[in-house]
């Protein structure tokens, strides 16, 4: 137990970040989503009181109704009824108005975040798609991560929603029997451990099968994409595709497959539970009032309270997953956004008019691929003069195209210095030093 909420601790510090995302993407949007979280969550309680209010004056005028007119009690009931009619449309708006907002919403931060993703990698080093690790990391920043700052703020919004309600009912069950709110409230407890337990396991699938799931869509599209259709059937390399990809989908469903029928069994033991907690205390709770302890109304209020009240709680407990599992899947995407280019300008660039008047001069020049034991270049030296054709040829292996990614920089070399009539490419505006170049 006290694991699993320091990982989730841990996980939290995204949420402000998240936030802050969201309100920089679209602050109208999300000022107004805001108000309407605040409306929304008030609204239920006047109903409750509406409903307690409508049962004793209907109360009251049945009683009444052998006089052969209608009692002030009956008109009291007609007004009642208008307004919770009212409150029921209004309700009703706000909903229509709250998809809307979110609509507007949801679009302008996927773009804004597709921007700031597009910009940074843009930025990165070629490295990173060169190097698995920092694919997988891409890949899970891009395949899901780009909806979910969005999707946990709403989560938010829905438990600022809930919380505000389900307050408010909290003390109207209070005003009743002040055992009634912690009975509500424990018999989630159970339900709520799951969530986050499941929610725990589903992430560490995930990113455990990321790998998995690249190359299951490569394989996929291998099989379906025209570029490599004449290829694969020049070669027969349909039937080798077809059970590469059948042999990851069967792990990657037997995986899901098992981990879903544990979250079943998990779920519907923490439900039972719940059920059985709840069910007794609002039996309790009618038996006291059908002896004489309240009105007809205060029974419809206590019922209405309780029924909203646990209602609330799955609110909150599917809501309070989602955020758990938006966090974790938002922490990719913070990740890949947090990277760092290791190429990068010089801090004070050299004032040389860029060109190539006398040549290029590699001095001992060493380097080796990220996650490589093995240097493509070891001290290796060449001049190539200005204005002659050079061609560089060799085995393959031999280090060519490693040769023209540094020389545009694409790569800075381990060990070594890479000149331009006597000026270190590490001294040189980036933009200019590739703009000498063209390569295919």
């Amino acid at each position: 137990m006290s694991r699993l909420f320091s990982v989730i601790a841990r996980h939290l510090q995204y949420l402000p970040k998240s936030i802050a995302l969201v309100w920089a993407a679209t602050p109208g949007w999300t000022a107004l989503w805001l108000l309407l979280i605040l409306v929304q969550g008030v609204l239920p309680v006047a109903l409750v009181y509406l409903t307690k209010a409508v049962v004793d004056s209907l109360t009251i005028a049945l009683a009444n109704s052998n006089s052969g007119f209608l009692s002030e009690s009956a008109y009291e009931s007609f007004y009642l009824l208008a307004a919770m009619a009212g409150l029921l449309l209004l309700s009703a708006a706000l909903r229509s108005l709250m998809r809307w907002v979110q609509t507007a919403q949801s679009e302008s931060v996927k773009d804004y975040i597709s921007d700031k993703v597009h910009a940074k990698a843009v930025s990165l080093d070629l490295s990173i798609f060169e190097s698995p690790r920092y694919h997988d990391m891409l890949h899970r920043a891009t395949a899901d991560a780009i909806n979910r700052p969005l999707s946990l703020v709403q989560s938010v919004g829905a438990i600022a929603q809930a919380l505000i309600t389900l307050l408010a009912m909290l003390i109207v069950l209070a005003t009743y029997y002040l055992w009634l709110p912690v009975v509500l409230v424990i018999g989630t407890v159970p339900a709520f451990y799951v969530a986050l337990k499941f929610s725990l396991l589903q992430h560490r699938i995930f990113m455990k099968r990321t790998s998995q799931h690249r190359k299951a869509y490569y394989y996929s599209s291998m099989l379906t994409d025209r570029d490599s259709a004449a290829e694969l059937r020049l070669f027969s390399l349909g039937d080798y595709f077809r059970q590469r990809y059948s042999e990851i989908r069967t792990l990657l469903r037997r995986e899901q497959i098992e981990f879903s029928q544990r979250q079943a069994v998990a779920e519907f033991s923490a439900a039972l539970i719940g059920l059985l907690v709840m069910g007794f205390a609002i039996a309790v709770v009618t038996f006291k009032i059908i002896k004489g302890g309240g009105s007809l109304g205060d029974l419809a209020l206590i019922y209405q309270a309780f029924n909203q009240g646990q209602s609330l709680m799955q609110v909150l407990l599917t809501n309070i997953r989602q955020l758990y599992v938006n966090l974790l899947f938002v922490e990719n995407l913070f990740a890949f956004l947090d990277i760092d280019p290791k190429l990068v300008e010089p801090v004070s660039p050299s004032t040389q008019r860029i060109g190539i008047s006398t040549g290029i001069e590699l001095k001992n020049v060493s380097f080796k691929y990220p996650e490589s034991d093995r240097f493509s270049l070891n001290d290796f030296s060449m001049t190539i003069p200005a204005g002659k054709f050079v061609a560089i040829v060799g085995e393959n292996g031999a280090g060519k195209s490693t040769l023209i990614k540094l020389l545009t920089r694409l790569y800075d070399p381990a060990s070594g210095a890479i000149t331009i009539d006597g000026a270190d490419l590490k001294t040189l505006p980036l933009d200019q030093v590739r703009g000498l170049y063209t390569a295919l």
